[in-house]
């Protein structure tokens, strides 16, 4: 019974998601945009207990170096960026179809230079700007990358995310993939990218942040010295509506 009941709220779930994902892709990207800025000043509003947590991170890094207005305002502008950087999630087939005139890339010496090496690049990504459009570096210079992914709960959403991931020839690949099988995307002088930006458990690389300790991922720097390929961090920031900057 239990699990029936699951895979109908997943499959409801899964086609929520699809309609919402099919009227974003209707609007003009400037109209997203308005819209998703929107939605996230009522979220905004709505959840005290979520925006208290968003402004205590904000003293933790700040402190008294910010007004307190001026941390609120940041963290309007997080909310806004989330919501707009899901909605890019759900617009990149199409932005796909016209990317060399939406994407500027910064940088390219340094990840070219990795590759001439012949032992692959390493790209430490976060949850920064669009990081879902970091995927055009290597759609744009025509780099085979895997990106390690974490599972989200319903399985159909999973996997329609990991097909919007992949229409910029990227191979999105959850976390439970061996070590063995990204050496050999190393060997074979490909992209390897690494979000290190969550929490990666009590085994996680314990490390200083903003003066409180809280654990990240070591893989990249172990993969880089196990195999010699370049470490190298990449964000994309959104310049203006349909508009990125990738910098490495």
């Amino acid at each position: 019974m239990f699990p029936f009941f699951t895979k109908a709220r997943h499959l409801a779930e899964y086609a929520a998601v699809k309609a919402l994902a099919m009227g974003i892709n209707l609007l003009p990207i400037q109209r997203m945009t308005v819209l998703m800025r929107t939605v996230a000043a009522v979220l905004f509003a709505l959840f005290p207990s979520r925006r208290r947590t968003v402004i205590q991170n904000l003293d933790i890094a700040y402190g008294n170096a910010l007004s307190p207005g001026e941390k609120k305002a940041i963290a309007k502008e997080c909310y806004e960026n989330v919501l707009i950087a899901t909605a890019e999630l759900a617009r990149l087939p199409k932005v796909r179809n016209d990317a060399r005139s939406r994407f500027e890339l910064e940088g390219l010496s340094d990840f070219e230079a990795g590759f001439a090496k012949g032992k692959g690049v390493i790209c430490v990504l976060a949850h920064f700007g669009s990081w879902e459009y970091t995927s055009f570096l290597a759609y744009l210079t025509g780099h085979p990358a895997t990106v390690l992914v974490r599972p989200v709960k319903n399985p159909y959403i999973f996997r329609w995310i990991q097909s919007l991931r992949k229409c910029t020839s990227l191979s999105p690949v959850d976390r439970s993939h061996t070590l063995r099988m990204l050496l050999g995307e190393l060997r074979q002088n490909h992209i390897v990218a690494v979000l290190v930006d969550q929490w990666s458990g009590h085994r996680g690389l314990w490390l200083d942040f903003f003066g409180r300790p809280t654990s990240t991922t070591s893989l990249p720097a172990r993969l880089a010295k196990k195999t010699g390929a370049t470490l190298l961090p990449v964000i994309c920031i959104r310049t203006r509506p349909g508009n990125y900057k990738i910098f490495v």
